[in-house]
């Protein structure tokens, strides 16, 4: 099941900043949702909103028998 996105909040490795980002914290691509790598990566991903470093808070992609921690 691909898990609906939660508020987070997130202190940026980069810059210490703390800010509340939206995260998606599994995708399940064998439901026959198509995603892209660029839509995962948008999705398991955010950007500081001060410094623009890319954070992955970590989300679980499953496609048929492969589980990839993100």
């Amino acid at each position: 099941m691909t898990r609906p996105p939660t508020s987070i909040l997130i202190r940026c490795p980069g810059c210490g900043l703390e800010y509340p980002a939206f995260h998606r914290p599994s995708i399940n691509r064998g439901l026959g949702e198509e995603w892209t790598d660029e839509q995962i990566e948008s999705a398991t991903t955010v950007s500081c909103p001060d410094c623009g470093q890319r954070v992955a808070p970590g989300a679980l992609v499953v496609r048929g028998d492969v589980w990839e921690l993100r």
